[in-house]
């Protein structure tokens, strides 16, 4: 990976305003010295998005995302920081140093690059197939299936033939047959030789998240098993870590994420207008699917699978999956039709769009199956499925009883269960006092509780408030340093901020983007960052920021207590000697006898 000096990185940055850079992908209104929109990250309806263009930075004060336009680019489109810096430098004209690799490293990417050449090739082969003469049953079927000729193009389709030809077409383009053996699309035996995988079918050209081509499929135009065909895996083609329309579906401006099954299902939705659909090649949502999604679903994912028992159990299995990675999901009935593509077909754009809003929340659907299941006029299984349904809510629930108390209601209503039975239930489980740790935390909520929520709230506001002092009012660096070094901020995190503020107030430069740098945790990032924001505490007042006199006020008692923080940790860890009480003593009553200006 190319390394970059941070100069490079500073006029890469200056070449590039963030409030543009952001203002491509987020409607931002400007109150006073920031700018403010809806955050692209998680979904809210009031603003809480904050860019400022002094700061070249933006942050979240909902979900707390935040950096240099290097680190919205690297979240908005899920590209690394190598990559975030490329586009950046292009945008602003500015030439990088060419990437320097080990010979290893230069002997994977070249096979990666020939891969990746090999798969584009094939699809412009099948693509210009299904575009002659000899595409006539291609453009017939597609034409049956209801697609556009736009459609077509978007998604690069083509059509393999009964005699195939697309081996003979990449080794006249010069490939090696190692190679076009490694890209899975070529089969090899004793008897036959080399030979088309693919032929007699529709072909859809299956893209990463970044939109280029890593490997085919295929589906039979008549009889003919298997009715769908993938490319073998190969080095740049994972099946379990790959989402069918993903790199469409990334760049949706609409709620959520449409996760159905398979390629025409997608298509049809994207026809329709809803160009956030995608799928994870087939029913088989696995979990490398899913902890792939945080990366890109920013609030929920419908599924919208098949409509049969396959589809069902399908579901079933992808909602506790998607649970783990903290994603809420919803499920669209599908029925009485088999899938989307069918759906849209019969019903057309506008009654999906009603099915989407009356998506059934994960949770109700998997007691509606349980209860499809249970012989509810039999006393015994009815009072196991009542037994069974307050319990899981309890246990998904019970760490927020406003949320509880909405689902027992949902769960009585639904399933015509008494409520005074519910309440006598939830609260003999609250007598059972079923432990802390099997309690689930909860579902429902427009913003959840990121990982660096949970560590932010370990970390002190005041020693962040401090930080952020020293980086707005430089003066006060040499009152403070003298009471309070990197040593006294904890956890690391911060210490390590910390002395880098330090050093660079030292040098009389202040460079806040240089010190998120540091940071590639996105937890990390996203606590440094909030530290040169902690003042903002009223994103709607565009005067939120304290006035100096303000300020200074309070610094005495702020250092003060910073200070006795960092002695009783020391104090915990019996690492202050005699001496050490006595010096730690005189520190504190001097910072108390200290007015501090700004």
């Amino acid at each position: 990976m190319a390394y970059y000096e941070d100069d490079l990185l500073d006029k890469v940055l200056n070449a590039n305003d963030i409030v543009d850079v952001v203002g491509s992908y987020v409607q931002l209104q400007r109150k006073g010295n920031t700018y403010f929109g809806l955050c692209p990250f998680h979904g809210e309806k009031t603003a809480s998005f904050s860019v400022s263009q002094k700061k070249q930075m933006f942050y979240c004060f909902g979900c707390h995302k935040g950096g240099s336009a290097f680190n919205f680019l690297m979240e908005m489109e899920n590209i690394t920081f190598p990559e975030a810096v490329e586009k950046l430098a292009q945008q602003g004209g500015i030439d990088l140093p060419k990437r320097e690799f080990t010979p290893e490293q230069a002997r994977k990417k070249e096979t990666r690059d020939n891969l990746q050449e090999i798969v584009n090739e094939a699809a412009k082969y099948y693509y210009t197939v299904l575009q002659s003469d000899e595409g006539k049953r291609g453009r017939e079927y597609f034409e049956k299936r209801g697609l556009r000729e736009e459609t077509i193009k978007k998604f690069g389709l083509g059509f393999s033939t009964m005699k195939g030809g697309l081996y003979e077409h990449l080794k006249a383009l010069g490939y090696s047959d190692d190679n076009i053996m490694k890209s899975g699309i070529v089969s090899f035996s004793e008897k036959d030789g080399f030979r088309d995988k693919f032929w007699n079918r529709v072909m859809f050209p299956i893209m990463n998240d970044r939109g280029k081509i890593i490997a085919l499929g295929g589906r039979v135009t008549g009889d003919g098993e298997p009715k769908y065909l993938n490319s073998s895996e190969s080095d740049i083609f994972y099946k379990r870590k790959t989402f069918y329309g993903l790199n469409f579906a990334r760049k949706s401006r609409l709620k959520g994420k449409i996760l159905c099954e398979g390629y025409m299902d997608v298509i049809s939705l994207h026809q329709a207008g809803f160009d956030n659909a995608m799928a994870a090649l087939g029913t088989a949502f696995t979990e490398e699917h899913s902890r792939m999604l945080p990366g890109f679903v920013k609030d929920l994912v419908y599924l919208c699978f098949d409509s049969d028992g396959p589809g069902r159990d399908a579901i079933l299995r992808a909602i506790p999956l998607l649970d783990d990675v903290g994603i809420r999901a919803k499920v669209i009935d599908m029925s009485p039709h088999k899938d989307p593509d069918e759906f849209i077909k019969e019903k057309g754009a506008d009654a999906f769009r009603e099915r989407i809003e009356n998506a059934e929340n994960s949770f109700l659907f998997e007691l509606k199956c349980k209860a499809d299941k249970t012989d509810r006029s039999d006393p015994t299984e009815e009072s196991e499925f009542q037994d069974y349904a307050f319990t899981e809510a309890f246990l998904r629930y019970g760490s927020d009883p406003m949320t509880l108390n909405v689902f027992v209601k949902s769960i009585c209503q639904k399933f015509d269960i008494d409520g005074n039975l519910a309440k006598d239930k939830i609260n003999k489980l609250s007598r059972e006092r079923i432990p802390r740790q099997m309690v689930k935390p909860k579902e429902e909520g427009e913003v959840k509780l990121s990982k660096a929520e949970v560590k932010k709230k370990g970390i002190s506001k005041k020693q962040t408030l401090l930080l952020h002092y020293l980086s707005e009012y430089h003066s006060l660096y040499g009152q403070v340093k003298e009471f309070i070094t990197p040593l006294d901020f904890d956890p690391p995190t911060l210490r390590r901020a910390a002395e880098m503020l330090y050093e660079q107030l030292e040098k009389g430069e202040v460079n806040p983007q240089s010190i998120i740098r540091e940071f590639t945790d996105p937890e990390e990032t996203q606590i440094v960052t909030g530290i040169f924001f902690e003042t903002l505490t009223d994103v709607e007042n565009e005067d939120a920021t304290e006035k100096p006199e303000e300020v200074a006020k309070g610094l005495t008692q702020l250092v003060r207590s910073i200070k006795e923080e960092s002695i009783s940790r020391e104090a915990a860890q019996n690492t202050l000697s005699f001496q050490d009480k006595i010096n730690s003593k005189k520190i504190l009553e001097a910072i108390s006898n200290t007015r501090f200006t700004v």
